[in-house]
């Protein structure tokens, strides 16, 4: 294999419809010129291909470029050295597109590249090792998205539960402070009721009093009156 960069479109499809299953990402590649072909060459004269560089793809409706480089970049990074699975992919695709004919010459090309010890049972062998490592890479990522995500969700429900705790405690709250209103209120409305008849009690022992010592005193300077008159020194 090559350690060169490359996108292996067809790899990638296979994993978009793992990640992607709600919003699958179609994706047209473009063709790349360079192509490989059967050669009855001795092996000397055939260079074992190169992984070719990524094809330009558009994909429509999401912008998940970001990620897409991310998946590129991790199928790149599993490339073993010599020529097996992912050199037969990559010459197919630079040949135009994946098909019987294009994956029959690449297999045939590459054979010869690699002095004959390129096989069958290495292409399906090695092409089954990279899927099973890039389902479990995958599966890990996923793992650890799903452990943030209930992590996430976690804090929501706590903080959702810890709001409607307060909530209620300050709804308990107003309503206690409505029924003190409302208690307050109707005091400040029996207000007359309870003071006024006190009240009108110490006008009026009041007024009592004031005429009895009038009374009194009228009574005195009557005899003081009489006293003045009669008494003889």
């Amino acid at each position: 294999m090559s350690n060169e960069k490359s996108s292996f479109g067809g790899i990638f499809g296979k994993l978009s419809k793992l990640v992607f299953t709600e919003d699958y990402i179609k994706a047209t590649e473009s063709e790349n010129t360079e192509k490989i072909v059967p050669s009855s060459a001795s092996p000397s004269s055939v260079q074992p291909t190169t992984s070719p560089s990524a094809p330009t793809t558009t994909y429509t409706g999401t912008p998940k470029q970001e990620m897409i480089d991310k998946v590129n970049a991790l199928v790149v990074s599993i490339n073993k050295p010599g020529i097996d699975f992912f050199e037969l992919w990559n010459a197919a695709e630079a040949m135009g597109s994946i098909s019987e004919g294009t994956v029959s010459n690449a297999y045939v090309a590459l054979k010869i590249a690699s002095g004959n010890t390129l096989s069958k049972d290495i292409i399906l062998n090695t092409g089954e090792s990279y899927c099973s490592e890039l389902k479990s890479l995958l599966d890990s990522d996923v793992n650890e998205k799903i452990k943030i995500k209930n992590r996430i969700a976690d804090s929501k429900n706590a903080s959702r539960n810890s709001l409607s705790n307060e909530i209620t405690q300050l709804n308990n709250q107003i309503v206690e402070l409505q029924n003190t209103l409302k208690e307050k209120n109707q005091k400040l409305m029996n207000i007359d009721a309870d003071f006024d008849p006190k009240l009108k009690e110490i006008d009026e022992k009041i007024a009592n009093g004031k005429l009895a010592v009038d009374a009194v005193i009228a009574e005195m300077r009557n005899v003081l009156s009489i006293a003045t008159k009669t008494i003889k020194d």
